[in-house]
C-alpha cells in the first residue's frame, strides 16, 4: 500500500517537529518546506494527499491562491496566529478544508487531517 503524503509548508521547524511523529504514526508519510517556491516545486512534481499551510509565510493570504493555480483539488488545511474573520473569510474563498487557529493539539490535527483524506470531494 502506497502511503499518502502530507506537506507541510511552514518556516517555524518546531512547529513541523511537534505534529510529524503524530502524522507518521498515523501512516502518513511526512515532508516539509519553508518557501513557497519549493513548495510549488513539490506540488508540480510529487502527489500529495494534502498540504498543510501557514498563510503567514506568505503576505495577503497569496500563497493559497499560489497552489490553487498549480494543484486545484489536493486538500488544503490552513494553520496561522491570525484569528481575524477577514482573514479566514479570505482564505475560504481559496477553497481550503480547514482553518486553524494556533495552537491547537496534535489529536485536533490528527482528526482534520483523517477528515481531510477520507471524506468524499
Amino acid at each position: 500500500m502506497v502511503k499518502k503524503t502530507v506537506l507541510f509548508i511552514d518556516n517555524e521547524p518546531e512547529f513541523i517537529e511537534s505534529l510529524t511523529p503524530g502524522i507518521i504514526k498515523e501512516g502518513y508519510e511526512v515532508e516539509s518546506v519553508i518557501r513557497l517556491g519549493d513548495a510549488l516545486e513539490k506540488i508540480v512534481n510529487q502527489t500529495m494527499a494534502l498540504i498543510i499551510v501557514d498563510i503567514e509565510i506568505s503576505p495577503g493570504c497569496n500563497i493559497v491562491s499560489a497552489i490553487r493555480k498549480v494543484n486545484k483539488t489536493v486538500p488544503i488545511i490552513t494553520v496561522t496566529e491570525d484569528d481575524s474573520i477577514e482573514t479566514q473569510i479570505k482564505v475560504r474563498q481559496e477553497g481550503i478544508f480547514f482553518y486553524f487557529v494556533k495552537p491547537f493539539t496534535v489529536e485536533d490535527m490528527k482528526v482534520v487531517i483523517y477528515s481531510a483524506l477520507n471524506l468524499k470531494h
